[in-house]
């Protein structure tokens, strides 16, 4: 997926006031501007002390659940601020669970690699709770490889502390990463997808019993009034939801899938099926898109009329949103409906407004044709549960 990056610069403007006589003036003591904006709500203090580089007073984990929030980019990524190291410096990091790894941009990244460029980077050197590591990291992306090489260290999310956590630092990686507001990755996934048999994190907190009880639960927020993009909750299910859970098994020991019935578009009372002899599923938190084969894919895109632009994106009619055929994911038996304002992406730019369908090609982790992804557009409407202990996924209605 390609991604416009737009970026903003803020320019401070210094003014100097000469004291024309010797004054004599009581002074009152104020609230450090640092004080004052770390009594902010809790759900602000993470991003400004990501934009300050502040460091936040240690507090002390005597809880058993966890609550890490998200901010959105652009309507495509959802990402949370994570702390590397002692001391402490922050990082834009994706949730992703299509990644079984977690990775940072390194600072060791060479000028070359302009994925590399308007990041923040992570330097080993600069933390005394680095730990050498060295071995090799490679994965394939495409026709890409991600590289770099491992390293231990702390990692502070949210109030946790997880030491000792094995990492990988990324020195080349694929230009589109360029235009992502993500400095790295979290990974998601389950064990088996992790190399060199570095688990996941959640794997780390459970075992540790950071974490008592293993379910996460995932809460997409779409919402374009604010930059939060919802919430990874570790260890319960927060009330986010209407109604009950419907679960679903997953089978594979790398990727939260599931088993799709199929997908009905229905458009002016007729039924049109996709997936239609069932297929295979897998929860996306790293993008807003729902993926999947090709054909099934432009089959969609011209029920619910909408027109090829490039790279493999289709555009809507931004006045049509509201009219857009319902389309409905059938698990278990069940239908799980999607609006049309749910798998529509607006995109706006000085005063420009582009209406995007979310449903896109094939994407590279995916391993064959009978595999799709749902990725912001689904889970923004359905509040989604990865039932560690049971290995299983379950969803309900957002409330919204």
């Amino acid at each position: 997926m390609k991604y416009f990056l737009l970026l903003t610069f803020c320019v401070f403007i210094c003014i100097i006031i000469p004291l024309v006589e010797l004054i004599n003036i009581t002074l009152i003591r104020q609230e450090s501007p640092r004080n004052s904006l770390q009594r902010l709500p809790k759900e602000y203090q993470q991003h400004v002390n990501h934009l300050f580089n502040f460091k936040p007073k240690p507090k002390p984990h005597n809880f058993t659940n966890e609550s890490i929030a998200l901010f959105r980019f652009l309507d495509t990524e959802f990402y949370g601020v994570v702390g590397i190291g002692k001391p402490v410096r922050f990082f834009n990091m994706i949730f992703d669970t299509t990644w079984g790894n977690s990775w940072v941009i390194s600072d060791e990244c060479p000028p070359q690699v302009p994925a590399c460029w308007m990041h923040n980077k992570y330097d080993g050197s600069r933390s005394s709770s680095h730990i050498d590591n060295g071995t090799d990291f490679l994965v394939q992306d495409g026709k890409y490889n991600i590289s770099g090489f491992f390293s231990i260290d702390t990692l502070h999310i949210a109030h946790m502390n997880l030491s000792n956590y094995e990492f990988a630092e990324v020195t080349d990686l694929p230009w589109p990463y360029m235009l992502s507001k993500a400095d790295g990755i979290i990974g998601m996934a389950k064990d088996q997808l992790s190399k060199k048999g570095s688990p996941p994190f959640y794997y780390e907190l459970f075992r540790k019993g950071i974490i008592k009880q293993p379910i996460i639960s995932i809460y997409i927020n779409r919402d374009r009034s604010s930059n939060r993009g919802g919430n990874i909750f570790l260890g319960g299910i927060e009330k986010h939801y209407n109604g009950s859970f419907d679960y679903v098994p997953s089978t594979s020991p790398a990727y939260w899938d599931f088993k799709m019935d199929r997908i009905i578009v229905n458009v002016k009372g007729k039924s049109f099926p996709v997936c239609a002899n069932g297929c295979t599923a897998v929860v996306d938190t790293s993008t807003n898109a729902i993926v999947g084969p090709s054909s099934e894919l432009k089959r969609i895109n011209r029920l619910i009329k909408a027109k090829p632009i490039a790279y493999g994106r289709f555009e809507v009619d931004c006045d049509r949103i509201n009219i857009l055929p319902n389309i409905s994911f059938v698990l278990n038996g069940k239908d799980f409906v999607l609006k049309g304002t749910d798998y529509v992406q607006k995109v706006a730019y000085h005063g420009i407004e582009l209406c995007l369908s979310t449903f896109q090609p094939v994407n590279n982790y995916i391993s064959n044709e009978n595999e799709w992804t749902l990725g912001g557009a689904f889970l923004s409407a359905y509040y989604t549960i990865l039932d560690v202990a049971n290995n299983r996924v379950g969803f309900a209605p957002i409330l919204k």
